[in-house]
């Protein structure tokens, strides 16, 4: 054999070695490039998510009642099952006689939002924020997104029913008979408690006879009302 061709076969030798010994580190470093420059595009689905215990709307509405953190989400799909779970839950207020007079059929402007609880961070819950807004009303409704159901109401404008303080009262336990036919659970108005500001609110306690109990507020206001807010 030539000396030439020893010193070729020589070179490819350490070639070869080297490109053996370098394999993990490229495979490695690609395996690296592709984890931290793949994107994600999982369109947002309302199923049921595990975020903390119990129903799904009594989840949201004890989180709801405490402090919380939240963020809003921007939208990948989900807006006409949010829009028609507002209407549905207007439209059911409404005919109890909870909500003023109005066209709820008109489509209201809605937010996506993340909320957890400040005092329990794994307590959280995905929720839709819907808004009507007109000259003479002003309706933000709270839709826990897995459910479907009303966990917040703030409504001001018109006349909404009762809210008179001769009817404090009798609006604070049908709202508690709403809540225990809607939510499927135990629901008592407690005595009125007099706000700072001079207003009155109703603690609602809610249980289901076994792991949930909560407590939320009703408060009547001039021409206003508060629910869980």
């Amino acid at each position: 054999m030539s000396k030439r061709k020893e010193q070729l076969l020589t070179i490819g030798t350490l070639i070869l070695v080297l490109a053996g010994a370098s394999m993990p580190f490229v495979v490695s470093a690609v395996q690296e490039y592709s984890l931290t420059h793949e994107v994600e595009t999982h369109p947002l689905q309302t199923a049921p998510l595990p975020l903390g215990q119990g129903a799904p709307a009594l989840r949201a509405l004890a989180i709801l009642s405490g402090d919380t953190t939240g963020a809003e989400l921007v939208w990948t799909g989900g807006q006409p099952e949010a829009v028609a779970a507002a209407q549905g839950a207007a439209a059911l207020l409404a005919g109890e006689g909870l909500l003023p007079e109005f066209d709820w059929n008109q489509e209201p402007e809605i937010r996506n939002v993340f909320v957890t609880s400040a005092e329990e961070s794994e307590k959280s819950a995905l929720l839709w924020e819907c808004t009507w807004q007109t000259a003479t009303l002003d309706c933000n409704m709270t839709i826990d997104s897995t459910s479907g159901k009303l966990v917040q109401l703030n409504v001001s404008g018109m006349d909404v029913p009762g809210v008179k303080p001769e009817d404090f009262r009798d609006l604070a336990d049908r709202w508690a008979n709403f809540c225990a036919d809607y939510y499927g659970v135990s629901a008592s108005a407690q005595a009125e408690t007099p706000m700072v500001n001079g207003g009155t609110m109703f603690p609602i306690e809610l249980s289901d006879g076994e792991d949930f109990q909560c407590e939320i507020l009703l408060a009547p206001l001039d021409r206003a009302l508060r629910f869980n807010s």
